[in-house]
């Protein structure tokens, strides 16, 4: 995710048909480029997710189970947060192969 100007770049594989419903899952992922770094790495709760996506925590739990699964998103080191502990997220970059 490259970030200048308030722009950033995301993969052409966020938009395919591999998701459905497609619209929700890429607002989450939108919203989670929004937060990421230049390494594509990011953070905010999921209440933070849910709150810019107008969805509920639930859904949003849903979605990015779904990202993970379609390998959009990583989850860092295997942090899965927790109390105190956000959970980090790697957002696949264009370019980048899926795992086979």
């Amino acid at each position: 995710m490259g970030k200048s100007s308030g722009r950033f770049w995301v993969p052409l594989s966020v938009v395919d048909e591999s998701l459905s419903p497609l619209g929700l899952e890429v607002k989450t992922f939108l919203v989670l480029a929004r937060f990421a770094n230049a390494e594509g790495i990011c953070w905010p709760s999921i209440k933070i997710i849910a709150e810019c996506t107008g969805s509920s925590e639930r859904t949003i739990r849903k979605h990015l189970r779904l990202l993970v699964k379609h390998e959009l998103i990583t989850i860092v080191d295997g942090n899965t947060g927790g109390r105190g502990k956000p959970t980090k997220y790697r957002l696949k970059r264009d370019g980048e192969e899926r795992a086979a």
